[in-house]
């Protein structure tokens, strides 16, 4: 047993591209890489679990970096000598080394996508050299976006341009330079061309794996607006980092996509979203790993008891409402076809995140998913609105002086005060968000997609002056 459970952990370690460091080795380590970042962690912690694959996902893409870019692991709980040496007092705990030094914390995005970013930014040169033919091997076989430059001279004119795109975009993107004529002729390109090539796995033949810029100025601006428009592709990998940056109406099929342990069953079921959508130029189109959706699939699409081993398609509308197909994801693309037609003709229902709409109203208007648009966007008062959580102190504070005010302005046809619970509602437009609790609207008569938020005091006195200075009709009594 316990020759067997030793076996597996030194099979993790030679699987991980995570360095392991202990006291005896990390002082090498911090010396030999110039720039290192180290997690201080402890096992039973429940945010590092959280960030483990996160970090281990990380570790494999900078490993595919030329040359590679390494990170680094301290387990705090066997080595506590060395984490009191380096002030770590919670877990998990992120530093920068460089020169053998501290050089201060990591705060950015706790996932792959931002720690990948962080550190191709913080390591070597923006674009790689590829001065060999045996190098241009390796860049060729890439898996992820990398935009390559073929000059004649990298120091001066576009090369220099080039450099200048490199550094601009280098946290989001992979650049490499050649100004060797073998690797131009490997490549098959010409000198002085800039090319785009997509993730070599992400290949189809729906859209062309190599984009050539073929603008007539060469200029820093035009080649970054060129590469943004181009290398997602016309069916990107949805991330809760670029989701919003993703056209509407959006086609996004939710399912395990893992272009490193499953390239070929992730394309294959990406092969059919994109089939179908070629004959939809209206619509564009996203594939996404349903568990780095799980939140949004739980508990915005009440989607916790899903089966994912076809994908689970939902298409985001301008206003980002959620429709998502019922009908299971055939693999001759029918199912999809059909659900997007009954869409475009108006024919499928939002869903919304709502409580049931309640029988009876009062004073103070209850609002969920369900009647926000007859309440809030389709009413001609002006729509005072709370936006609370139930947990929220400063909610359960406020309640009584809320209610108050609610009761003072009844049988005022200009105004309506009402209650939103933010934690067990969706709102019907996304100008209505909430970042903390309580927030409050006003949306006046006549313009209910710009909403002011409310940033007065709390009382009820606050409440009616404010109703007083920005109504859109006068009351009764100053008629």
């Amino acid at each position: 047993m316990r020759f067997g459970t030793a076996l597996a952990a030194v099979s993790g370690v030679l699987c991980s591209n995570v360095l392991d460091l202990t006291e005896s080795t990390f002082q090498g380590a911090i010396e030999q890489h110039d720039t290192l970042m180290v997690e201080f962690f402890a096992p039973w912690c429940g945010h590092c679990k959280k960030l483990a694959p996160e970090y281990e996902s990380a570790a494999d893409a900078l490993n595919e970096e030329d040359p590679p870019i390494r990170i680094a692991k301290v387990d705090c709980t066997a080595n506590g000598e060395l984490c009191q040496k380096y002030g770590v007092s919670g877990y998990p705990t992120i530093k920068m080394f460089k020169g053998a030094e501290e050089s201060g914390k990591y705060e950015g995005a706790r996932n792959a996508d931002g720690i990948t970013a962080y550190m191709r930014k913080q390591s070597g040169p923006a674009s790689t050299a590829v001065d060999s033919t045996s190098k241009w091997e390796k860049v060729s076989q890439n898996k992820q976006t990398i935009i390559v430059g073929f000059f004649e001279d990298y120091e001066s004119g576009n090369g220099q341009v080039f450099q200048k795109v490199a550094s601009a975009l280098r946290d989001d993107f992979r650049f490499a330079h050649s100004t060797d004529s073998a690797v131009v002729k490997a490549a098959e390109q010409e000198e002085g061309k800039i090319v785009l090539y997509r993730p070599r796995g992400m290949k189809n033949k729906f859209e062309a794996g190599e984009v050539i810029y073929t603008g007539e100025k060469f200029t820093v601006g035009l080649i970054k607006t060129w590469i943004k428009e181009n290398a997602l592709g016309s069916c990107p990998i949805a991330t809760m980092d670029n989701l919003g940056e993703l056209k509407r109406p959006l086609v996004m099929a939710f399912y395990k996509v893992d272009y490193n342990l499953d390239p070929k069953g992730t394309q294959y079921w990406r092969n059919r979203v994109m089939k179908v959508g070629q004959d939809f130029s209206d619509m564009n189109l996203a594939v996404a790993d349903n568990k780095k959706f799980q939140g949004m699939i739980n508990s915005e699409l009440n989607g916790a008891s899903w089966s994912f081993d076809k994908p689970k398609v939902v298409i985001f509308d301008d206003a980002d409402k959620k429709y998502i197909m019922e009908e299971e994801f055939s693999t001759d693309g029918k199912s999809l076809r059909a659900f997007i037609e009954k869409f475009n003709a108006g024919e499928v229902e939002a869903w919304i995140k709502s409580e049931d709409v309640p029988a009876e109203q009062g004073a103070l208007k209850k609002v969920v998913g369900k009647n926000w648009d007859d309440i809030v966007m389709k009413n001609d008062a002006d729509v005072f609105i709370k936006m609370y959580a139930p947990w929220c102190g400063h909610c359960k504070s406020m309640a009584p002086a809320w209610e108050e005010f609610a009761q003072k302005m009844e049988g005022d046809d200009g105004i309506v005060v009402a209650d939103f619970d933010a934690t067990a509602n969706d709102p019907g437009h996304p100008s209505y968000s909430a970042s903390g609790y309580p927030t409050l609207y006003w949306a006046p008569a006549g313009d209910k997609s710009n909403p002011k938020k409310y940033q007065g005091g709390r009382t009820v006195a606050d409440f009616e002056k404010w109703v007083k200075e920005n109504r859109s009709t006068p009351a009764k009594d100053e008629l």
